[in-house]
């Protein structure tokens, strides 16, 4: 498995993004930097079968972004985190091959889009995915001042045909308060009772802890960011090489998940069912990651609360 961050483009402006201190107007210099063919070469010559996650910014902005995937769809698997807005999400379902693709995540940021005056545009291009064949899961972004609507805005995407819904927890800094932890006992309800993830609802009720646990992070999975560069997970501090370079080492064997909060908790449920392990060898995996950690909670807090608002990843 591969999480790709592909590019840091967005066309949404959202008060809650979790990109903070990236221009979202301006593309990475590295984006686009290689051809679709010799990036879906880079992942043909490992002899292996990927299931590639793509996210960005929004990844349908990516320069030629169809084309990337029809490459990359002839050997390899996709899931795409995507906001659906823009018009070659259409060309996306016309021409790539709905068994190859093991999800489209479609963000539903609604007042951004009720904003703009699209929710029927995003409704309907999600229908067009459904019908096309496509697994599309629409994920709800819950803002806390969405819960006294959710129950109406839900009854309008199943009346209109759409099959998934998922609410999505914030992570990170809004308004003053750090979520998932900001969501009160009404809003946790609510996730209990309309959740259809449960990974997602590890996540607000703060079950995804895999500090000390084996985690095939870095054997089975690698987080590669813009340029190609290559870490264990999102929040790695080591570099395992550049991938579109083909200079890399993945790791051999699972290893100790030094971090006190996994910021990725979707793959981190599938990777790190390993046991815990001692002391010693996880304090041996935070000096090989390069992580200095005070071993008091306070700290320990502020630190995740950092890391949060600085390396969350994915379909927010």
């Amino acid at each position: 498995m591969a999480l790709w961050k592909v590019n840091q483009r967005c066309n949404f402006r959202c008060e809650y993004c979790f990109s903070a201190g990236v221009n979202p107007y301006r593309e990475h210099p590295a984006c686009g930097r290689h051809a679709p063919g010799d990036i879906a070469r880079a992942f043909d010559r490992t002899d292996r079968s990927w299931w590639i996650s793509m996210t960005g910014g929004e990844p349908f902005l990516y320069p030629d972004f169809v084309e990337l995937c029809r490459e990359l769809t002839r050997n390899h698997v996709l899931t795409i985190y995507t906001n659906l807005s823009t018009t070659n999400a259409l060309r996306f379902a016309e021409v790539i091959d709905p068994s190859r693709v093991r999800a489209v995540n479609a963000s539903l940021h609604i007042l951004e889009r009720e904003r703009r005056r699209r929710v029927d545009r995003f409704i309907a291009d999600v229908l067009h995915f459904q019908e096309k064949g496509f697994e599309v899961r629409v994920d709800y972004v819950a803002l806390p001042e969405l819960f006294d609507r959710l129950d109406r805005d839900l009854e309008m995407l199943a009346a209109a045909g759409i099959a998934r819904v998922r609410l999505q927890a914030l992570q990170g800094g809004y308004r003053s308060r750090l979520y998932p932890s900001g969501y009160g006992r009404r809003e946790r309800e609510a996730f209990r009772s309309r959740s259809i993830d449960d990974k997602e609802l590890d996540l607000v009720e703060h079950t995804h802890r895999f500090f000390g646990r084996l985690c095939r992070a870095g054997q089975r999975f690698f987080y590669m960011d813009i340029q190609g560069t290559m870490r264990r997970c999102p929040i790695g501090a080591r570099s395992y090489g550049n991938f579109f370079e083909g200079r890399y080492a993945l790791d051999d064997r699972p290893r100790p998940c030094p971090y006190p909060v996994c910021l990725c908790s979707w793959y981190g449920t599938e990777l790190a069912g390993g046991p815990r392990q001692g002391l010693v060898r996880v304090f041996n995996e935070m000096v090989r990651e390069g992580i200095s950690l005070a071993l008091d909670r306070g700290r320990l807090g502020r630190l995740a609360r950092t890391l949060s608002r600085r390396f969350r990843v994915g379909p927010r």
